[in-house]
């Protein structure tokens, strides 16, 4: 083969693996969860309550995460806006703290359950019983990083894999919608499969 029609083989099969990810058929189920908010890039309002002050600004940091992710047409998607207002967070999120009998560090309940299409509103419970901390440390699970991938699940973003299954990236234990837990580190940074997923929903 010619050394040119190498070059131009090997730039279009980089093409691909950059720009394909969304389109991939062992990918595309994986992107979304059929859940989405309604509108032209709405607000979405966002209450927290009853995390002290490192976990509320923790909870920021997640929120600001998501809120910096533009379309593919580098427009806003859904602006996750906090507020304090009970009245105002109805028929939005809410984030609250589950630590009795949950098996997992959270959980996104979606609504209207097993309707998927527009949120009709959203819950996040932390499971606070388990061993979390503000940063990586040695045995436990990053507060930050978990936030970050609720979040994910309450724009209707799905898990790259589900835990009983192979995921199909070599990169997979970086992706922020992985569905296993990253104990002893952070997992807190939007990957491109991450931002990608988003994008297909609202673009």
């Amino acid at each position: 083969m010619k050394s040119w029609t190498k070059r131009f083989l090997l730039g279009l099969m980089a093409c691909v693996v950059t720009f394909s990810v969304p389109l991939e058929s062992h990918a595309a189920a994986r992107l979304r969860n059929g859940y989405y908010w309604a509108g032209n890039s709405p607000t979405v309002y966002f209450q927290f309550q009853g995390f002290d002050s490192g976990q509320k600004t923790a909870i920021r940091s997640a929120m600001t995460t998501w809120n910096a992710v533009r379309n593919f047409s580098g427009n806003p998607m859904v602006t996750l806006k906090e507020t304090t207002s009970a009245s105002q967070a109805d028929g939005n999120i809410i984030l609250s703290i589950n630590d009795s009998f949950m098996k997992y560090y959270g959980y996104t309940y979606k609504y209207p359950m097993d309707n998927p299409g527009p949120f009709s509103y959203c819950k996040i419970e932390i499971n606070l019983a388990k061993k979390l901390s503000l940063g990586a440390k040695n045995g436990y699970v990053d507060f930050q990083s978990v936030v970050v991938h609720e979040l994910g699940h309450a724009l209707g973003v799905a898990h790259c894999h589900e835990s009983e299954q192979n995921c199909s990236f070599s990169n997979c234990s970086t992706f922020v919608m992985n569905p296993d837990v990253p104990i002893g580190k952070n997992r807190r940074v939007l990957t491109s499969y991450d931002k990608s997923s988003y994008q297909v929903i609202y673009d």
